[in-house]
């Protein structure tokens, strides 16, 4: 219990950032709401969260400077939280390989459930299902594309020819998952007459 809340606590945004620009305070608000969010991302693409405060601060920082020279962002916190998920995945690439942790292992190592945890169940088993029926390069694809990766990123970096090819690989692997779930679903159960 109590490692839950130190994980919790351990968010903090120096505001000026070592340049001396003060952090936007939407950018610091928005940083706060979405920080268990933001953990849990670190947590599913790096395996831990030790460095979920030092990404989110870099991030926010980021976010900030953005503001000042672009102008507005249209959601702060999808913003936030997209930056996060490439800000980790960078970080890892450095350090070695992405580790993806099963969605069902994701509570165990964030060590607190979501605020929102029963009104996206059903949401989740789908997705859940859905990956298990994936085979390993139509999950590789689609996990690209929940980090928000592009077409032409994706194919650069897993040497498909072209965007146009992995997006067509993507398509016919999920056509394939989508037909197992649907085949499985029609087998009788044990406990059906």
């Amino acid at each position: 219990m109590e490692d839950q809340r130190a994980g919790h606590h351990r968010l903090w945004i120096s505001s000026p950032d070592g340049d001396g620009n003060e952090v936007h305070p939407m950018v610091l608000e928005a940083a706060h709401r979405t920080w268990e969010r933001a953990r849990l991302v670190v947590v599913r693409l790096m395996g831990e969260d030790s460095e979920a405060a030092e990404i989110v601060e870099v991030v926010a920082q980021a976010t900030s400077r953005s503001i000042e020279l672009n102008g507005a962002v249209r959601s702060i916190e999808s913003y936030l939280l997209k930056s996060v998920a490439r800000e980790a995945v960078r970080r890892k690439k450095r350090a070695g390989k992405v580790i993806l942790v099963e969605p069902s292992n994701l509570e165990l190592l964030a060590g607190s459930k979501s605020e929102h945890y029963e009104e996206h169940l059903d949401r989740d088993r789908f997705i859940a299902q859905l990956r298990g029926a994936m085979d390993s390069k139509t999950l590789a694809l689609f996990e690209y594309r929940r980090l928000d990766y592009s077409w032409k990123e994706i194919a650069l970096a897993l040497n498909y020819a072209s965007a146009h090819s992995a997006e067509v690989q993507f398509q016919k692997g999920l056509s394939r998952a989508l037909k197992r779930i649907k085949n499985y679903s029609r087998l009788p159960r044990e406990n059906e007459d």
